[in-house]
């Protein structure tokens, strides 16, 4: 089934975007007397007494202020220079306003298909990415050999 990542954005807190309540995955209609399948993300903001200081019953509230992100990386060492590191990432949720986020999934197996299709489009995304590293290095390295070339052409010629 295709999904368009990332699912939630900017004021979209649920998923799927639909009046009626269906799963994320598969569409079924879901009803409020049916056990589901939920995956939340968020952030609440503290606020503290007025005079500053955190105490326990510090009031945590969602804000504004807030932004909601789901990503998953992918980090590794240049194997060219073995120090630099570079990586990638595929957005399930980006920026969503309030920093609080839900996908509904009228099962498990619903919201393992879920996951599963997020990390498959990750490696997609991971080979496409390598694949264009690559590409720029040999490039590079062309561009090197070729003024290298060059140079050694024209002491040749100034040695003349």
């Amino acid at each position: 089934m295709p999904i368009e990542l990332p699912i939630m954005k900017g004021r979209s807190r649920s998923y799927p975007k639909s009046k009626k309540s269906a799963c994320g995955w598969c569409g079924e209609a879901i009803t409020h007397h049916q056990p589901i399948a939920e995956s939340f993300c968020g952030a609440l903001l503290r606020y503290t007494q007025s005079d500053g200081k955190k105490r326990r019953d510090d009031i945590f509230a969602e804000s504004a202020d807030m932004r909601a992100i789901w990503r998953i990386f992918w980090l590794e060492r240049d194997p060219v220079t073995k120090d630099t590191l570079f990586g990638f990432y595929l957005s399930i949720i980006e920026d969503v306003i309030g920093g609080q986020s839900c996908a509904t999934f009228c099962s498990p197996k619903c919201l393992r298909s879920f996951l599963n299709y997020c990390v498959d489009k990750f490696e997609e995304i991971i080979t496409k990415e390598r694949k264009a590293l690559c590409r720029k290095r040999k490039c590079d390295a062309a561009k090197r050999t070729k003024e290298g070339a060059k140079k050694e052409v024209s002491r040749k010629q100034n040695r003349l």
